[in-house]
Order: C-alpha cells, then structure tokens, then sequence
C-alpha cells in the first residue's frame, strides 16, 4: 500500500520518518484530519498479516482519534504494537485539541464505494 510523504524530521533530512495514522470512519477522516494523515482501518491490519513495507519505512507510526477516549484509535494502537511494528505512538490529545489549539485541518474526497 502507498502511504504518501509522511511527515518530516525536524532538520529535513528524512522525509520518511514518521506516518500519521487516522483509523476513524472514512466519513469523518473525509470530513477533517490532520495534514498529511493517512486513513488506515483497524479490519486493513491484522495480527496474522506480515508487516506492510509501506508502514515499515517509517521511524514513528503516529497513531490518533478525535480525543484520548476514541477506542478505535487506542485499539489501531494495540494492533500495530501486537504486529511488531516499531516506533508506534499514541496521539493522544487527538483531533479535537489540535484544532482547539488552532492547528490546520485537512479535508479530502470520500473514498469510491465498491460495488
């Protein structure tokens, strides 16, 4: 799967050093995400699957919901550690207080429904 440009060190030497992973409902990643984010669902990663080279050319799997509670989140958080994959951590503070704090939203177009 291809994942985009990810999010760059601070120095930008590496632009693959980190990945923002929003595991919420297509409609509500379409609706506002972080900039950058990438729409990954919880059912698109499982325990039994080989780790995604995609995923795994990035230092830091950055993991986020609307706010601390959002379980989808928390569980996408689980489920990526439970694969092996390294670097993962946990936004907490979420989308609600980055745009609280008056950080920039992304919106994007729904995804084509398959038939």
């Amino acid at each position: 799967m291809e994942y985009g440009t990810g999010l760059e060190r601070r120095d930008g030497e590496d632009p693959e050093y980190a990945i923002l992973i929003d595991p919420r409902a297509p409609k509500f990643f379409a609706a506002g995400h972080l900039p950058g984010a990438v729409n990954l669902r919880l059912p698109d990663v499982r325990e039994d699957d080989d780790k995604d080279a995609g995923l795994e050319k990035y230092d830091r799997l950055i993991v986020y919901g609307d706010n601390p509670g959002t379980p989808v989140a928390q569980a996408m958080f689980k489920r990526l550690l439970a694969v092996g994959y390294g670097g993962v951590r946990f936004y907490a503070q979420g989308l609600e207080e980055w745009t609280r704090s008056g950080g920039r939203v992304e919106t994007s177009e729904l995804p084509a429904v398959e038939e």
